[in-house]
């Protein structure tokens, strides 16, 4: 009987409880729906404050926490139905009051729905007491240019399918990409960088400038910052390479591009461990040299070419726009793309000038290419000459530079014998140090070794095996020069004090005239159908004079009285002198 009275009782309070719940919501309903009112307020407030952070740290590139997003997300949908309950609350309470009728059972939903969102509101606004409402982002990876256009081309897309394989392999550690400024190599290697990153090869990709003046902190800072390793500022110098290597260790597969290498760095100074040290990181050096990529034991190496015909002038077709279709413009267009000899940065800049110009500023731009003076060309100066020039910048001694500006005096495309060369630099006195012929020899193949290392000459052996003459000039070989190479050199030649006048190969008929010759160093109208020359003209500084093949020439007994320096002159394949090479030198 104690038990069963038990029973009742819980029952009892039980539905007593529950009577009480639901009649509570009825006397409660005013201050329910104005409690909502007030948290619907405040929540809104919360929100505003947290808007703001948010907005700060996306100015900033930051990352949103996900716990905020999802917050957010339900702020917004409760503040919605919210919204509308309150809404409907009022627009219920207006029929009940229009008819003078209370609804009990509609005031009790209303209280019981209200109290409902009040509690989810509370638990949303202590929630949204967030410390901190983002992160800083991840270290961006390589900003890909939005004119790629090595992976357009056959040439290119050979390249770099070696160069992946290469990557590929276990015993690989370091490889190298070389060709002459503006080829393409840094465009070639992001390329790569992007193709690495789809086929997910590597857990880290960097890539950081080394450029000619080597800063290690700042490679390693570049390094450390795509890593996420931000840290690596609060060290030392001493500390850094120890740290960005064991750093570095932690990644299983990682892939550094270092561009732009001008001479030999030690990897272990920046910190980049590779080979036995760490098989998993493998590098990607790009320069201007292979001797440089040979100096860094990179195995193997791959040389960046010009591109073909057919690819300077799609590519140029794509930047100047389809006004190159225009019959008028057609032959010219193709022309000048000719012209740019299949270097990229000059097929790119030109064809962006010429676009939407008018015929008249094609063929000046045409005749400017032919002539070898294209200063007036709009981008010219600040990409493509700016680009060549370093490289010539660097060429190291003096006598290479006298050889490299040497080999601008002969016409486009012209195979120059480096026994020739041989004679002009004896002739001329580039070679220091230097008692016989021999020595002579020597060293202006040690240099043409230094030039074409560089991209600045192409060198040619001689293959022509039927010519038995012991006395032949040419068994050592010719090189030629690019031409876009030619013209910047004569562009800049004056900064080395070598003022030139060069018509070589263009077919003159007269000698070319101008106001003075009083500052030349050197005079080349080979190759060309002079016939007669000035009685005499002033030239107390010319060092060379070429007039070799102008078969009809004819010169006057005083012509050679205003050249007092004169050290060599070259007469020959004329009527004057038909040895192959003639040499006055006039001074020691």
């Amino acid at each position: 009987m104690e038990i069963a009275s038990s029973v009742v009782a819980s029952i009892t309070d039980c539905l007593l409880g529950a009577a009480g719940r639901q009649l509570g919501y009825l006397f409660h309903y005013n201050n329910n729906i104005g409690t909502l009112e007030k948290q619907a307020k405040e929540l809104a407030g919360i929100r505003d404050r947290v808007q703001g952070q948010i907005e700060a740290a996306e100015r900033n590139l930051e990352i949103i926490e996900t716990d905020v997003q999802n917050w957010w997300a339900e702020v917004d949908k409760i503040s919605a139905e919210a919204a509308k309950f309150l809404e409907d609350e009022v627009n219920a309470n207006k029929r009940c009051l229009n008819g003078w009728c209370i609804n009990p059972r509609s005031r009790y939903r209303f209280s019981k729905e209200a109290n409902k969102k009040n509690l989810v509101i509370s638990q949303l606004q202590e929630k949204g007491k967030f410390e901190k409402v983002s992160r800083p982002a991840p270290p961006p990876g390589i900003i890909y240019p939005s004119e790629v256009f090595s992976g357009t081309f056959e040439s290119r897309k050979s390249i770099m399918k070696q160069i992946l394989e290469a990557l590929g392999d276990d015993n690989v550690s370091i490889v190298g990409v070389c060709g002459m400024g503006g080829v393409g190599k840094t465009t070639l290697v992001t390329e790569i960088v992007k193709q690495a990153g789809e086929d997910k090869r590597y857990g880290v990709v960097v890539m950081t400038t080394v450029s000619q003046t080597v800063n290690i902190m700042n490679i390693q800072g570049e390094i450390a910052r795509m890593l996420g390793f931000e840290k690596i500022s609060d060290h030392p110098e001493s500390a850094r390479a120890s740290l960005l290597w064991e750093r570095i260790k932690k990644e299983e597969k990682m892939l550094v591009i270092l561009d732009d290498v001008w001479r030999r760095i030690e990897l272990n100074e920046i910190g980049i461990p590779f080979g036995n040290d760490h098989r998993g990181c493998k590098i990607v050096l790009t320069s201007r040299s292979r001797d440089v990529c040979d100096e860094m034991d990179a195995q193997p190496i791959f040389t960046v070419a010009t591109l073909s015909k057919e690819e300077s002038w799609v590519l140029f077709k794509e930047k100047a726009g389809a006004c190159v279709d225009n019959s008028d413009l057609n032959p010219i267009a193709r022309e000048i793309a000719a012209e740019c000899g299949g270097l990229p940065i000059a097929v790119v800049t030109i064809a962006r000038a010429l676009k939407n110009k008018n015929k008249h500023v094609w063929t000046d731009v045409a005749r400017q290419l032919k002539t070898s003076t294209p200063t007036d060309i709009p981008g010219l100066q600040g990409s493509v000459i700016s680009s060549l020039e370093l490289s010539i910048k660097y060429i190291e001694s003096d006598d290479a530079k006298s050889l490299f500006f040497f080999c601008s005096l002969f016409p486009e495309d012209f195979e120059i014998s480096i026994t020739v060369l041989v004679r002009y630099g004896a002739g001329l006195g580039w070679f220091k140090n230097i008692e016989t012929m021999e020595d002579a020899r020597h060293r202006t193949h040690a240099i043409v070794s230094s030039l074409t290392s560089s991209f600045l000459l192409i060198h040619e052996e001689n293959d022509d095996d039927d010519d038995d003459d012991d006395d032949n000039e040419d068994d050592d070989g010719y090189v030629k020069m690019h031409d876009v190479v030619r013209d910047v050199a004569h562009i800049i030649a004056p900064k080395y004090n070598q003022i030139f006048l060069v018509k070589a190969g263009i077919v003159l008929e007269e000698w070319h005239e101008r106001d003075t010759f009083e500052s030349l160093t050197c005079i080349s109208l080979m190759s060309n159908n002079i016939k007669a020359v000035p009685n005499g003209i002033e030239c107390p500084k010319l060092q060379s004079l070429l007039l070799q093949e102008n078969h009809e020439l004819v010169l006057p007994n005083n012509f050679f009285q205003g050249m007092k320096d004169l050290r060599v002159l070259d007469l020959s394949e004329t009527q004057y002198c038909h040895s192959r090479v003639t040499f006055f030198a006039c001074k020691s």
